[in-house]
């Protein structure tokens, strides 16, 4: 048996076993009466498919994101894809019919060809190489140094809410990883 300087046995194994157990148990019994004043957990798929909304609801999920791309929803500079349109209100309609709440990804991540071809549209290093990343959701535009894309950014985003309604249980903004 082990000693410290003054005689006392230290605790053996056996007993700090008894006591996470009990303490383990008594923190359970504590933390279970907060836990009912906590709000819910939400459960959320990314890229789901609207067929499937139903599914995905009674699995307990209950987010869905619905994932815009500007360059298909402004293809040209004054221009929207009707169809895209169309399609993106019918998947948000069914995932609301199915209970489930959505969350929009605006997809500024994915800027149209016409906004990059706009002066000063790319970001600049010092050896002045302009940042072009074929990677998807990547190539961003240079939205933080330049007023013109800012204000391309603002129409795309007013536009887009007058198309789909603001009734969204979150939006996300998007711009890259």
């Amino acid at each position: 048996m082990c000693f410290q300087a003054n005689k006392t046995p230290l605790p053996t194994l056996r007993h700090w076993a008894f006591v996470i157990r009990h303490w383990t148990f008594l923190t359970a019994l504590v933390a279970a009466p907060l836990l009912a004043f906590a709000e819910p957990v939400h459960l959320g798929v990314l890229q789901p498919d609207p067929a499937r909304a139903p599914a995905l609801a009674s699995a307990g999920i209950s987010q869905v994101v619905l994932s815009v791309s500007w360059d298909r929803f402004q293809p040209e500079t004054h221009r929207l894809d009707s169809a895209y349109v169309e399609k993106l209100r019918a998947d948000a309609s069914a995932y609301r019919h199915a209970g489930l709440g959505v969350v929009l990804d605006t997809g500024i991540q994915y800027p149209p060809a016409w906004l990059l071809r706009l002066p000063g549209a790319r970001y600049i290093n010092q050896h002045g190489t302009a940042f072009i990343d074929p990677a998807p959701g990547m190539n961003i535009a240079n939205f933080v140094f330049n007023y013109l894309l800012r204000e391309r950014q603002h129409d795309y985003l007013a536009a887009l809410f007058k198309q789909l309604g603001t009734d969204w249980t979150a939006v996300r903004l998007g711009g890259g990883w």
